[in-house]
Parts: structure tokens; sequence; C-alpha cells
């Protein structure tokens, strides 16, 4: 570990404390792991395993450097609380739940939390801690434990004499509310219901005016509330579905973290954690999962139980406070939350403020949420609060190693302009402009010139710039397009020739040849070409097509057409692959005159022409310009290819571009190779298994003047009958298709022959195509009718034999589709 130690930033490596500990083998191993990387989930998983079975006193420092990075394993806070309680040490139970109940509205949370009032409170607390937790995660779909311990408790307490009309009415508040909850098991909740409406009907309803009206209302009130409990119902199984590759459970990692190197000490896969996928990767992990929650909560917008707007948000906040749980370390999943929360009322932006600064504590460099932060006070005019984040994450950026701070620069810049004016947006640069990027050179440019409408000041702020990022290619076009826009080309032409010393490249040549071709005359932009072809090397041995393209084009108008552009292209990578055959058979002075962008001082590298061959021939020799070319056929990349995927629905091919080709084509595995050759067995053979080398079979004559496919198969069966002669060869051996050990045919089974001669012909075909998968669906489905049986002579129908399609005497068709079917299903 100790190159993986050296590889790995400091701002991914845990400080570990020395615990004391009994470490075994597999700890070493996993704590030397998370020394080089702290996200590494695999070795957390591991060496909280292993330090399970030790007093909390001695691994309690293990759980704590856990949890500085991950605060949302909600897995782990259970099984530390449970072995805090274990030890009798409430109070630190008491200040975990007080710091992280409300952070982590998950079931298992509170569930411990329900578990530690349960062993240490009384009864009127455990009632107020269910309230309380129904009130706060009681629609989460995890918090079904919660509900039945609540419902138990209760029927505890009726079954201890505490009959209270007000326990009863609030016991049937809760029924009604857990259904039209999306829980699981909420057919369950749904009988609970109906029985405690029987049980307690009587109580329900104390004053019937007649016998049995109590029971009635009972059943009455049973029945008006199906209707919420079916929709709840429904809603539960469509997030089903959604929710089915969701992983609560999964520990949130950074974008930017390394990949983990850990591996157990014997060589085999570390322990599989439940809340871990081996695939896809955690990057595409991370990925899936925001993907997922963002479809889930579009549809919890949706409101499809039509809920009041206050209980719908309810639940909505919830969900995004649940998908943040999964997400820590997501921006997007936090920016979306704090929008919805604003969108609801007053009390809704003070909680989307309190998401952000949550956000951008656990994301300090992140600039999207901080950015978006500030965005979001300015809008409502909280400008200072604003400014500090802008602040905060400046100075930030300062003492952190690798964070950079130019964009946050440059968003301050313009909030300054708008909120402060010109004079605090100009000092603000003043204060930067020392150490500041060229970005920021060109956003206070580009502000002076388009909100101020002041050319001579942004000319002078790139100027300025120019001093110390004339090195910087992007900065100096950009400096350019400036020039260009204020049309002044005495300054352009001083840039141009100011820089050309520094950046002889094809970039800049193209963007003043550009500019010339627009806005000087023919002579102008002749001696500018001709000065980039003699200064700049990759500007010679330009197709002269190409030049006459970029002379005349002007933004996507082209003077060539598409398919004139697409051969461009080809010749100029043709133009590199013919270089590279022909440079090592010419002279090297005559290679680099006929491609001067090869080599520079083409004059000084010359040699004698290489003498000639015994064949007569240029002998190759060593070229040294042939290996700057690559290779000689430049090789598409088919992975970028998408694959072939057939079309449920095609669409029927035109017929009148129907044509017959010269040689049919058959299915893989029709034909088999032996070494012997097969028997013919049909009078019609179609192709060729296996081609060897020796004479050409004439090919079949297109057919597609035919009238009828029944003409077309007696034609092709007239013409391969015929016997082909084995053709002499040199050394007098017979090769051919009628010479001994000729390869074998294939053969066209002569069913497909007899369906094909009973077919219509393809161009009187105009309707739809079927769908074959159906259609061989129905055929197995369905009966069929047997055929009609002729009688013999004595007048009676003859028997059909009982081995007739059955047994292993049977004989079956040689291309048996049903057969494969059947065996596949099976399979």
């Amino acid at each position: 570990f100790r190159a993986i130690l050296s590889g790995v930033s400091e701002r991914h490596m845990a400080s570990f404390p020395n615990a004391k500990y009994t470490r075994s083998q597999r700890a070493e191993v996993a704590e030397t792991a998370l020394r080089a990387n702290k996200w590494d989930t695999e070795a957390w998983d591991t060496l909280l395993q292993e330090v399970n079975s030790q007093p909390i006193e001695k691994v309690r420092v293990v759980y704590d450097t856990f949890f500085e990075q991950f605060p949302t394993a909600v897995k782990f806070w259970r099984n530390y609380i449970s072995r805090e309680m274990q030890a009798k040490n409430f109070e630190k139970v008491e200040n975990i739940l007080h710091g992280k109940l409300l952070l982590i509205p998950h079931s298992h949370l509170w569930q411990s939390y329900i578990d530690y009032v349960r062993a240490t409170k009384g009864r009127e607390e455990i009632q107020k801690a269910y309230e309380f937790a129904l009130d706060t995660i009681g629609s989460d779909v995890n918090s079904t434990t919660i509900w039945l311990g609540y419902f138990d408790f209760m029927k505890q307490l009726r079954c201890n004499g505490d009959n209270d009309e007000n326990q009863l009415l609030n016991c049937r508040k809760r029924f009604k509310q857990v259904l039209e909850y999306q829980v699981h098991r909420l057919e369950e909740f749904w009988r609970m219901f109906e029985l405690f409406e029987n049980e307690n009907c009587e109580k329900l309803y104390p004053n019937p005016r007649q016998p049995g009206d109590d029971k009635a209302a009972s059943q009455q009130h049973i029945r008006d509330f199906s209707s919420k409990y079916k929709r709840s119902l429904v809603c539960y199984k469509e997030k089903q579905v959604l929710r089915q590759y969701l992983l609560e459970d999964m520990l949130p990692l950074p974008m930017d973290v390394p990949s983990s190197p850990f591996k157990t000490v014997d060589g085999n896969p570390p322990l599989a954690a439940p809340n871990l996928m081996q695939n896809p990767p955690k990057k595409t992990r991370e990925q899936l999962q925001l993907s997922l929650w963002v479809q889930l909560l579009q549809y919890e917008k949706c409101n499809n139980q039509k809920l009041e707007k206050a209980e719908h948000a309810k639940r909505v906040q919830l969900m995004y406070q649940q998908a943040i749980l999964c997400l820590y370390y997501t921006p997007e999943i936090w920016i979306q939350a704090a929008a919805y929360s604003a969108t609801i009322d007053a009390e809704g932006v003070k909680e989307a403020i309190k998401l952000y600064d949550r956000g951008c504590k656990c994301l300090p460099a992140s600039a999207l949420l901080h950015i978006s932060y500030a965005e979001f006070l300015h809008v409502r005019e909280m400008n200072d609060k604003a400014e500090m984040v802008y602040r905060r994450f400046i100075e930030s950026a300062k003492k952190t190693e690798g964070m950079d701070s130019t964009l946050l620069l440059i968003h301050y810049l313009h909030f300054t302009h708008k909120v402060k004016g010109l004079e605090a947006a100009r000092q603000l640069f003043v204060q930067v402009k020392g150490y500041a990027c060229w970005q920021f050179f060109t956003a206070m440019g580009q502000l002076e010139w388009k909100s101020n409408k002041q050319p001579v000041v942004a000319r002078n702020i790139f100027e300025a710039g120019m001093q110390q990022h004339s090195g910087n290619l992007k900065f100096v076009m950009t400096y350019m397009e400036f020039l260009e826009a204020q049309n002044d080309e005495n300054n352009l032409r001083l840039l141009f020739e100011k820089i050309i010393a520094q950046h002889d490249c094809p970039e800049v040549w193209a963007k003043y040849l550009q500019y010339n071709y627009r806005y000087t005359g023919a002579e102008r932009f002749k001696e500018v070409e001709q000065r980039a072809a003699d200064s700049c090397q990759q500007m010679r041995g330009t197709v002269p097509l190409r030049c006459l393209v970029n002379r005349y084009k002007f933004l996507d108008l082209s003077p060539i057409t598409n398919q004139e552009l697409t051969a461009l292209q080809c010749q100029e990578l043709l133009k590199m692959s013919l270089a590279r055959y022909v440079g090592s058979r010419l002279d090297i002075s005559t290679f680099t005159q006929l491609y001067p962008e090869v080599g520079e001082n083409s004059e000084t590298l010359g040699q004698a022409v290489p003498t000639l061959a015994a064949n007569g021939d240029l002998p190759a020799h060593k070229n040294p310009f042939v290996n700057m070319l690559g290779p000689r056929v430049t090789q598409p990349n088919f992975s970028s290819l998408p694959e072939f995927t057939p079309l449920k629905n095609p669409t029927p091919p035109d017929p009148s571009q129907d044509q017959l080709s010269e040689a049919p084509c058959i299915p893989v595995g029709w034909a088999k190779e032996k070494k012997e050759g097969l028997d013919d067995k049909s009078s019609l053979v179609v192709a060729q298994v296996k081609r060897e080398p020796g004479p050409i079979i004439p090919p079949i004559p297109p057919l597609a003047g035919l009238a009828h496919p029944a003409q077309v198969a007696a034609q092709m069966a007239q013409m391969m009958k015929q016997e082909l002669k084995p053709v002499k060869l040199e050394d007098g051996d017979s090769k051919g298709p009628g010479a001994p050990g000729a390869p074998t045919t294939a053969e066209l089974p002569s069913q497909l022959a007899k369906l094909l001669s009973v077919l219509p012909p393809p161009t009187q075909y105009h309707g739809p195509l079927a769908d074959v998968e159906k259609l061989l669906d129905l055929l197995v489905e369905n009966t069929l009718p047997a055929p009609p049986v002729e009688p013999t002579s004595k007048g009676q129908p003859e028997k059909r034999p009982l081995n007739d399609d059955a047994g292993p005497q049977a004989k079956r068709p040689t291309f048996d589709i049903y057969a494969q079917r059947q065996a596949m299903k099976l399979a």
C-alpha cells in the first residue's frame, strides 16, 4: 500500500487515529487501505465487521471516524446505538438521537429511538414518542414496524382497562392515516382496521337508535373509506415498481474519489455488504440512483391520491430528505430539495435556506451549490447573506489545495456590479487581478464592453491580461475576437504580429485568415496564406479544395454539398495513407517536396535516389518521417457504432426496389460440413458451405424478370443440377465441385422449396408485415384441425401408425421451428 499512499491526494486520506482494540489480520489490512483512501467502502465494511465483537469503549473512535465520512449511514447508526444501549451508555444515546434524529428521517433510526424510549421511559413518554415518530416519518414506506408497534401498544392499553373514548378515536384516526400512506403490508392494516371497527363499534357509536345500528354504522364507515384505501393501494404498487432498484442503505460517495484498491489477506474478495452493488461501478451507481430518485420524486409530485396541499408537500419534502441520505455528496439533490421547499410558503423558504446551509457545509468545494445558493438569496433580496456565501467560498479556496475559485469570482463580480454598481466592481477587479486567471480578465473586459459601453476600458483590461496570460492561447483568441468585433484592424494586426512569435500554430493563422477572407481584398489574404504556409508547418500541404472551402464558407453555409464535404474528408485521410505507402520508396527530398507538412528544412534532408533492385523495383528504405504519419489505413471506430436492434413493426419494403439477388442466402446451420461430404437427397443446391482455392463457380444470372417464384425455383434447380466438371491443375490434380474431396454443399429443405413454389411474388404484396413472434405464438397456443384422411381401397380410412410422428424412429423435418422453440422454452 505504499504505492497507493504515494499516489492518492491528502484530501482522500483518512486521519485514522490509533484505536486501542485487538486488530486481526483482516482489520490491519482494512485499516491500511483506509489510510490510503478514506472513501473505500469495502474496507470500512470489513473493519466494522471485525470490531463488532469488541467492547464499544475500545472501538468508539472507529465509529466516530466512519461517521465523519458517512454521516447518513443509517444501518451503521442503528448498530452503533444498539451497542451503546447494551453498554448502558444512555447519555451517549440521547446525545446521538438529539443531534441526528431530525437530520436522518429514516425508519431504522426512528425505530432505535422508539426502542430507547421503551427501555428507559414510562407509558406516557412511550405514547408521545410513537405520536412524534408517526407525525414525522409515518408516510415512509419502511415505517411498517413503527405502525405495528404503535397499534400493539394501543391494544395493550385497551386490554389493561384504558378504554377512553379519546384513545379509540385517536386509534381510528391513525388507522385511517396509515391506510392513506403507501407503506408495506397495507392489506394487513386494512384487515386490522376492519377488526378494530367491528370490535369497538359499541364504544365508537354509544347511543344507537335501534339494536344493530352501531354495527351498521361501523360497516358503512368502512365502505366509505374503502375507496381511499384502494387508491392508496394502487399508488403503493406503482411506487414499488419505481423503487425496485433503489439502494436505500447505500453509502454516498463523491464523484472524484479514487477507485478502491482494497483486497483481503487471503486473496478472496471482501465480504459483500448489503448496501453495496458490485455492478455497476460506484460512479455509475451514483448517477443511476440519482435518476431513480428523481423519477420517484416526480411521481410523488403528481399527487395521484388527490391529497391536500399541506399533506402532499409534507410527503414530497420527506422523500427529498430521504434522497439526500443516499446522495449526500451530490449537489443536484440539495438544489432540487431547496427549490421545492421554497415554492410552498414562507416557512418553506426558511427550510430551503437551512437545506442550502447544510449542503454547503457538506460540499464546501461545490461551486454549483454555492452559486445556486447565492442566486437564491439574491432573488429574494438577501444580498448580505449572498455576499457572505461568495466570500466564504473564496476564502476557503485560498486555504484548500486544488480548489479553484475563478468561477465564483466571476459570479461575485457580476453580483457586485448589479448590487453595488460599477465602482465597486472595478475595486473588486483591482483587488484580485494580481492572482486572477485569464477568464476573470475576460469577464471584466466583456462587462466593461457590453454593460458599461466602455470599449476603451475593456481594451485596457485585455492588455493588462496580456501581460500575465500572453502565453495562454485561449485568452489570445478571445482578445482577437474582441478586436475583430470592434473592427480595430490596426490593433488586430499588431496583436497578431505580437503573438505569432509565441503561438505559431494553425489556430491563430486560421483565425487571422478568416478575418482577412471576410474584410480584406484578394491580394491581402493571398499574402497571409503564403505567410501561413511558410511559417506554420501544419498549414503546408493543405488540400486545395479545403483552402477554397475555408475561404468561401460563412457560418454554417458551405460552398459544397454534404456528399462533397464527406469526399473531402476522405481525401485528406487518404493523402496521409498514401504518404505512408510511398514514403519508404521515394527519396527523402522528393518525399518532403510532395508532403511539406511532414518535416521542416526538407532541402537539407535529401539523399541520393536508391539504386534499383534486381527485379527493377525501388527497394524500401527507412524514412524517418513515415512513423509520424500513423497507420496506413485509418480504421473506423466500431465501438462507437450502436448495436443493431430489429424493429418490432418494420416498414414494408418498397416494391419498386425489390429485386432478387444473384445467389440466394441461407441461414447458418442448415448446412453441415463433413469430411466425406453429404448425400445428395435434394435436387436444389443453393450455396456452397466452404470455398477452397480453385475454380470459381459461375454465378447464377439475375432472375428479377421472372414472374413467379415457382419458375425461379425451377430455373435455379435446373442450373444447379448441371454437373460441374472438375478442372485439371498444372500438377495433374483435379479440383472443383465434381472432384473427389471437393467441398460439400448445403441443401435447401424440400418443405421450404415447396413453400417457395406456391408463394406469390413479393412485388404483388403491398400490405403490412406480420409479427412473426405473435404468429408463431398463435400457432402454438391454438389447436389446428387435422387434415382429411384419404380412404383405403376397402373404403375405410387408413389408421395412422403410432410411431408416425413420435418415438425414436420418427423422422423429423430438417428445420423444425416448433421443436426448436419448445427446446428453448424448456431450457
